[in-house]
């Protein structure tokens, strides 16, 4: 599991995908869950 630590708190973070990145903020802020995410399609 990736996870950038800062002295402040850790983010965990998932890579999918290949070309430019892109930074998605999550819905609840740093509370969030990747259940409160609505599924994608297909």
């Amino acid at each position: 599991m990736p996870v950038l630590t800062r002295p402040d708190g850790e983010i965990y973070y998932e890579t999918f995908g290949e070309g430019f990145p892109v930074l998605l903020f999550a819905p609840g802020g740093l509370r969030s869950r990747m259940e409160m995410w609505p599924p994608g399609p297909g």
